[in-house]
């Protein structure tokens, strides 16, 4: 499937001359080839290269290609059909990767499940999914929920591992003493579970034969759930290929142009296939803080897939632990940091902060959530490098836009990446916008999802005419860079008005006080909803800063009908294991407040 079928019309703003980054093709070739290609090319390429850095036990391309050629070995001696559904409850680890191509490789579909998910969150998945096969931890976090769903799901393979088989010594030697109340007994083989470990070491790193195409199902991505059930995205192995191809092409624009071939004017406009990784993959590439979950389809595509891809090694976190990251930074000296604002926040805030230089990364992507300008200003400064905002969504693998190297506008999450093509529609008639007006973004390209797992009338609903509709309420600027404004459910209906919380926040972090903030609706019965603000403030702030402080600092700030009404200030805020702050959860508390107070 070949990059023009793709290619997005020529007219479109962001191709104009000083938008779009020169060094970046406007369209790629892609090829009908399997996700896992890209692990054995570099494993070619670059065997004796560390492929994953984990708490210092490095893991090169060679013995990461053989070890999920080992895995995809057993699944299929486990009787694992092409097809079959295989789910992941593991933080960011080895095993984690190599169950995720290795369960590919056997031709299965990977779930990724949060290990944070409760019990009945988990069955559901599973239930969902049609799930047989698990792969887990001995934690005490994951195996008991996997232990306890067994029954009332379709459960047949339970495939256990713990994070010491990958330790470096001595820490393997102190791991269950350090950890131990965070650990529960590996539980012995038999009656449906299978060590992980044995399993490496019994079956051989030979490729298995299982025939993989582009088209073919490789994962079942859910989505958060905040409108109802979680929905599975069918992603197929082309999306999460070609996905990793885009970011991979956009991003040589951050890095030396040394490092890479000169790309020349031809393949400007379209980059054959067989063209993609020659140009797109660079020279002496540094690692890549693997911080965010892999389980979360940005971490697994910006993180994992897009590193592998180009060769790069990956420092891999099980947990956001803020002195190793600070630690891995003076180490290993990364150059690519996918991050989110509250870890930003948190690293520049973190008292050894001043011992660490940050100067070698490069460039560090902010996405899932909004990212206030002063913020990434902030970075920058600290960095030294490029603070790029982006979006993306779980139906689209999940990027779609980058903000280009070029361009300072800290407000905008860019552009559309290679063969993306955007509009922003009327969110009542569906009509398209011109630029400048606030409506619904539609985005269409090759990673584009296939539909929702068994919702014909959802996808239906989410796929028209070739476009994804997002539920993002977003504006286009007349040079085509897009503006975040808002999820459709998250605006505040005050008075007839619909006002941005990420608005009244990026005010809010104005304040020298703030550490963290959410705004939500409240509800009311005169006004609908009133902007309330729930912030937390750094250490040395707290008890000095009232709430007629914060409201007098926004109203100075923002029109009178976005004036924050209620400020309550708290020790934390509902966060995601990504670390993006649950808005859904604080607007939850607050109906239940007020249907308590009805009552």
């Amino acid at each position: 499937m070949e990059g023009h079928q793709w290619k997005v019309p020529e007219e479109r703003p962001w191709f104009r001359k000083g938008i779009w980054p020169e060094r970046v093709p406007k369209s790629l070739g892609y090829s009908e080839e399997p996700l896992f290609s890209l692990l054995e090319r570099s494993a070619e390429r670059t065997p004796d290269k560390p492929s994953l850095i984990f708490f210092g036990k490095k893991i090169t391309f060679r013995e990461l290609n053989e070890a999920t050629n080992r895995f995809a070995n057993a699944l299929l001696a486990m009787g694992l059909k092409k097809g079959d559904r295989v789910c992941l409850l593991l933080p960011n680890c080895p095993q984690f990767v190599i169950a995720y191509f290795g369960a590919l490789k056997a031709g299965g579909v990977v779930v990724a499940l949060n290990p944070l998910q409760t019990e009945r969150e988990i069955e559901y998945e599973i239930k969902d999914s049609g799930a047989e096969t698990a792969v887990t931890l001995n934690m005490r976090l994951t195996l008991p929920k996997i232990l306890s769903v067994r029954e009332k799901t379709g459960l047949k393979r339970i495939i256990v591992s713990s994070l010491k088989e990958y330790l470096p010594f001595p820490l393997s030697l102190f791991f269950n003493l350090a950890m131990r109340k965070e650990l529960v007994k590996m539980p012995k083989e038999g009656g449906g579970i299978f060590h992980f470990r044995r399993l490496l070491r019994e079956y051989p790193p030979i490729k298995p034969g299982v025939e993989v195409k582009g088209e073919d199902l490789a994962l079942i991505q859910y989505t958060g759930g905040t409108t109802g059930l979680p929905k599975g995205c069918m992603l197929t192995h082309f999306n999460l290929l070609a996905n990793a191809r885009q970011v991979g092409a956009y991003s040589v624009q951050f890095f030396p142009e040394d490092r890479f071939e000169p790309l020349p004017k031809h393949y400007q406009e379209f980059l054959p296939a067989e063209q993609v990784e020659r140009y797109i993959t660079g020279k002496e590439m540094g690692p890549v803080l693997g911080v965010l979950p892999l389980f979360h389809v940005y971490g697994m595509t910006v993180i994992m897939n897009t590193s592998i891809a180009g060769g790069m090694p990956i420092i891999l976190f099980p947990r956001a632990d803020l002195e190793r990251i600070l630690k891995a930074i003076r180490r290993y000296k990364p150059e690519t940091f996918p991050s989110i604002t509250t870890l930003a926040v948190a690293l520049m805030e973190h008292p050894k902060a001043k011992e660490c230089d940050f100067t070698s990364i490069r460039v560090t992507g902010f996405g899932a959530m909004s990212t206030p300008p002063h913020l990434k200003e902030k970075w920058s400064k600290l960095t030294g490098g490029f603070s790029i905002e982006g979006y993306g969504l779980s139906e689209a693998s999940p990027v779609t836009h980058m903000m280009p190297a070029h361009l300072k506008d800290l407000s905008s999450f860019g552009i559309p990446l290679p063969d993306t093509d955007a509009k922003v529609v009327d969110l009542e008639t569906g009509e398209d916008l011109p630029p400048g007006k606030e409506g619904e973004l539609c985005v269409r390209g090759p990673q584009v999802m296939k539909g929702y797992w068994n919702r014909p009338e959802e996808t239906a609903e989410a796929l028209k005419d070739g476009w994804l509709h997002t539920g993002d309420v977003v504006k286009m600027g007349e040079n085509g860079l897009f503006y975040f404004v808002e999820r459709e459910k998250d605006l505040i209906k005050y008075k007839g008005y619909l006002i941005s919380p990420a608005e009244i926040e990026n005010v809010i972090y104005e304040h020298p006080a703030v550490a963290l903030c959410a705004v939500v609706g409240k509800p009311d019965e005169v006004a609908g909803e009133i902007p309330k603000a729930f912030v937390v403030l750094k250490e040395e702030y707290k008890g000095k800063v009232t709430e007629k402080e914060i409201i007098d600092f926004c109203s100075q700030r923002l029109a009178l009908y976005k004036k924050v009404r209620e400020v309550e200030f708290r020790e934390d805020l509902p966060k995601s294991l990504v670390g993006k702050v649950l808005r859904r959860v604080l607007r939850e508390e607050e109906k239940a407040a007020a249907e308590g107070r009805k009552k």
